[in-house]
């Protein structure tokens, strides 16, 4: 029994001396870095698209955080939403929004404070997409695309503590020092050369390229306080592959990815993945059947 009490102690002491001993500690929900969540190809002019994304992410926790190393939380979890309409024959113009809860999240770093009440993390934006074919009948076809998301970003501050009882505003020996929310604009661009299967793209198309996503930062471990906790910290590269598929008007299509990051980085990612499922309208009457591919071979 008393061997089981020291191991126990033991375990206990050295979980917490991997936490380094600040008076400060930062927290907040910010966005999965991920590839855009897009197929690569656009609807047919005239049309209007509506999707819904689900996106799975994930983090290496920092087991030996440092003071000054970036303590957040990251969903590994969220939804999205978008529509556009596709202005002219390659281009489509639209809005994404995207939402996720603090219960769907993972931390960063051992000893990462949290956050009150369950809130919220969601953002709305622009968005662009074109895909053009290389070359007349080619099943080859370039995407491009990319949107500004202006995120509100729940942060905290929490102070160390030793007589505070406990309570969800009093964890870990520190307290509550205010928890408010931010604006961040995030921006993801995507490259997609994408290859259609089949005459017309009958079978769907394989796509594959690059994504560029905004990443964050802040100082989870610290003796100074801040006045806002969460910080950009550039660039992320994601790698990303997937399939595309439309029958008749719904549209379905599913991405790999792979975040091109190191433990050296705030903030290291594991691979992901989203799926994505809509449908494309085009409103004027007598409309024929939509085709994802560019520019179809003749019969």
């Amino acid at each position: 029994m008393l061997a089981k009490v020291l191991a126990s102690a033991l375990a206990v002491g050295t979980v917490a001396g991997c936490v380094p001993t600040t008076t400060y500690r930062n927290t907040g929900l910010v966005p999965a870095v991920h590839a855009l969540p897009w197929d690569g190809r656009t609807v047919p002019a005239g049309s209007i698209r509506v999707e819904g994304t689900f996106v799975a992410s994930d983090v290496v926790e920092n087991d030996f955080p440092e003071p000054g190393d970036t303590a957040l939380y990251v969903p590994h979890a969220a939804v999205e939403g978008a529509m556009s309409m596709a202005v002219i024959e390659h281009i489509e113009l639209g809005v994404r929004v995207a939402y996720a809860r603090f219960t769907w999240a993972d931390p960063s770093a051992v000893g990462t404070m949290p956050l009150v009440g369950n809130p919220t993390l969601w953002g709305v934006g622009p968005e662009i997409r074109m895909a053009f074919p290389l070359g007349r009948g080619s099943a080859f076809a370039f995407g491009l695309g990319g949107n500004l998301m202006n995120y509100r970003i729940p942060y905290a501050e929490w102070q160390v503590d030793g007589s505070c009882a406990p309570s969800p505003t009093c964890t870990q020996g520190f307290s509550l020092v205010e928890q408010k929310s931010s604006g961040h604009i995030t921006l993801n661009l995507a490259i997609y050369p994408s290859v259609a299967i089949g005459p017309g793209g009958r079978y769907g198309h394989f796509f594959a390229g690059l994504s560029a996503h905004s990443g964050f930062q802040n100082d989870g471990f610290t003796n100074t306080p801040a006045n806002d906790q969460v910080q950009d910290a550039g660039i992320v590269f994601v790698g990303a592959a997937g399939y595309g598929v439309q029958y008749g008007a719904l549209l379905a299509s599913v991405i790999l990815e792979m975040p091109i990051t190191s433990d050296s980085d705030p903030i290291e990612y594991q691979p992901g993945a989203s799926f994505t499922l809509g449908f494309d309208y085009d409103p004027s009457p007598g409309s024929p059947a939509p085709s994802r591919n560019p520019d179809p071979a003749p019969e």
